[in-house]
Parts: C-alpha cells; structure tokens; sequence
C-alpha cells in the first residue's frame, strides 16, 4: 500500500544520543611510562518508547478505542459538552466538529467502532512518539438525530470508511498517543 499523503505533516525525527568523552591528563618521566588511562565510556542509550511495532500497533489501538469512545459520549450530548474527549484528542477540530452538531441541534446515537487497523509507521522524537495508522472506521452502529429524535442519517453514508490517522504522544507520558488527525484514505478503499 502506497505511504498516505496528509494534510499535515507528522514531524519525523530521530532522538540523538549523547556520548560522554573522557579525557585524561598524562605525564611523563624519564623513569616511568605513564600510567593508562580509563578509556571513554558512552552514555547508557534511552530504552525505545516502544520495543516493537507490535507494541506500538497495541498502543495505537487502545488510545483509538478510547478515542472512540469517548467521541460516542460527547457526540450523544444534546447541549454540546465535549469536555469529556480532551484526554483521548489533540487536536481541536473534533471539539470544533461537536459544537456544529450542537449549534445544528443534531446529535450521534449508538456505538463508532473500527474492524481494522494497521500501522503504517512510527518514529520517536524527543522523548514523544509519533504513529501513523490504516484505520477501517464503522460507523454502521450510530445514527444522526435531530432536536426531536427523528433520524436524520444520510442515506448514502459508507458504513465504512478507509481513514489514515496520525497519533501523538508527549513527553509526559510517551506510551500513551492521542489522535490528532485523521483524513479519509484517497486511495484503494482497503476497507
């Protein structure tokens, strides 16, 4: 499958290691070679955020099933509150997203699940993590509501969309990535 070309960029960067450098004096006299030195030792390298693309793949699913989660909760709430997704996202747009469906007086009834996902890559850069992923989103399990109940869910909505979605960790807590994009898949629908 060809690489996804976003909107935005995720930055790709690679964590430098710090190598310590001794050195040492020396000396000389005429009856005594010098003593040797210790030689220079490298710093101990920082254990990797993940330790494979497997555990990278399983911290991508827990964080995208927590994201959907939650989104179904504030995506339900008549009045708009979307305070309850700001753990699980990073990126404003989704609060952006409830507030219209909010001002529109429609709400999301029922369960957003995925049937696949695949990571597509994943690079560290300055103690965060930074993951792409192929998700096949379901959204066959919700509809849309008006103000009075009725069922407003467009006809020829996909129960299934191909998305590509970017992950973001930061430093304080590196295992943990929270969605911050998510752009439909413009190729070959993998779903």
């Amino acid at each position: 499958m060809p690489r996804p070309r976003l909107n935005r960029t995720l930055p790709l960067a690679v964590v430098g290691l710090a190598v310590l450098l001794g050195g040492a004096l020396t000396g000389c006299t005429d009856s005594q070679a010098p003593a040797p030195t210790p030689a220079a030792t490298e710093a101990p390298a920082a254990e990797p955020i993940f330790a494979s693309d497997e555990e990278a793949l399983a911290a991508a699913e827990e964080a995208y099933e927590a994201y959907l989660q939650a989104l179904d909760q504030a995506a339900s709430d008549a009045a708009g509150n979307s305070s309850g997704i700001d753990e699980f996202v990073t990126d404003s747009q989704v609060k952006d997203s409830l507030a219209t469906l909010a001002a529109r007086g429609l709400r999301i009834q029922g369960t957003t699940s995925y049937d696949s996902m695949r990571l597509e890559s994943w690079h560290e850069s300055a103690g965060a993590a930074s993951l792409t992923v192929y998700v096949c989103l379901d959204s066959s399990g919700t509809r849309v509501l008006d103000a009075s109940g009725n069922d407003v869910t467009p006809t020829d909505r996909a129960a299934r969309t191909p998305l590509v979605v970017g992950l973001l960790s930061d430093r304080t807590n590196p295992r943990v990535p929270r969605p911050n994009e998510s752009e439909t898949w413009r190729g070959h629908d993998f779903c």
